[in-house]
Order: C-alpha cells, then structure tokens, then sequence
C-alpha cells in the first residue's frame, strides 16, 4: 500500500532527491527535497540551475533550539505560516556564504551534532524553517513532510528544500512536473501519502 513512500525513503536513504508535492488547494507546487547531512556543491548547484525556487531548510523545533534559531519575524503574518528563521552562515570554512559550496557546507554543519549557535553568523545565504511539531499532522506543508521523511528515514532533522519553476518561472505542475522526474529520474511523492501512512500507524 505504501511501496511508493518506503522507495522514496530508500533513495532519501541514498542521498538522491525526491519531490514533495502538496494538495492542489494548498501552493499546488512541488519541491525537491534532501537530506542536509548528505547535500554537496554540485547539488545545490543542480537546485539553482534547474529547480530554479528558493532553497530553503527545514528543520525540527530542536534543532531550531539547539543552534539558537529565532523565528525571523515575531508575528507571522504569512498566508501558510511558514516559520522562517533567521538566515545564516557557517562561520568557518566559508567566503561569502552565496557560493553553492559555502552553502552546502553550512547546510551540512547544521546537521552536525557537535553544532552549536556559535558555529553561524546572522544573517547569512541559508534559510532555515521550523517545522510543525506534529509533523504533516499538525500542518500539511513541505516544511513538515520534509521532517517526517528524515525522522522515517532515520536521518538528522535537517533537510534541503527547493521549489521547482519552468523556465518561465511559473511553478512545475502536471505534465511538466512528470517531464522534470523522468528526465532527472527523481520519484515524486506527496504530502497525503506521508499523512496517510503516519495515521495508519497511530491507529
């Protein structure tokens, strides 16, 4: 019943991306997810030149307090609430920050044990978002989808989020979306198969 979801945990698990998709009257988009821990240069590389959104990291609310990640804005006025945190650097081992490898490794060293709010300057190139504690049951997003992935795949909860646009810059739904996966060979799966699959095991 789930074969589609223990796949793409099996390539979460391998360090290949997967898409997220969400319902139709929610953003109606999809976005490339990874694990953080297992992110490269030419990967973000790869997010820039054709997922072409804005690459973003969600993570758990531990994390979040663990490396000192305040909420960007005290009142979230957004239409989804989606927690952006405060951007930030990996202090050590990078230039700028924007490069796809000074990016990459901060993404990494947030996924990093020994971390801590010391190791990132404010602000910075990379864009942290806490997840939903309850996961997809508590907020159906990417954000949350992301996490429950991570904590399935039994992997640090911290990912790699980037939405797909054509290049017009509209965002990649029905054939073009196919087109994308088969040409990259990335599987896609969804928000409700996650919830789904996280309700049949509270049952």
């Amino acid at each position: 019943m789930f074969e589609n979801l223990h796949s793409c945990i099996d390539e979460i698990k391998k360090g290949h991306f997967v898409l997220i998709t969400d319902d139709s009257s929610r953003e109606d988009e999809a976005d490339l997810f990874k694990a953080a821990e297992l992110i490269t240069k030419d990967d973000i590389n790869f997010l820039v030149k054709n997922a072409r959104g804005l690459i973003t990291n969600p993570i758990s609310s531990t994390v979040a307090s663990k490396l000192g990640l305040n909420l960007m804005v005290t009142e979230n006025a957004g239409t989804l609430m989606t927690a952006f945190t405060v951007s930030i650097d990996a202090i050590e081992g990078t230039h700028t920050g924007i490069s796809s490898a000074d990016r990459a490794l901060t993404m990494r060293k947030m996924s990093e044990l020994k971390s801590s709010a010391s190791d990132f300057e404010r602000p910075g190139h990379v864009f942290p978002l806490i997840a939903n504690d309850r996961g997809v049951l508590g907020r159906e997003g990417h954000t949350e989808a992301s996490i429950d992935l991570l904590k399935l795949a039994g992997l640090y909860q911290v990912g790699v989020l980037c939405e797909t646009l054509n290049e017009d810059g509209d965002a990649l739904r029905g054939t073009e979306l196919v087109e994308f996966a088969e040409k990259f060979k990335i599987k896609i799966l969804s928000v409700a198969e996650i919830k789904s699959y996280l309700l049949r095991k509270t049952i």
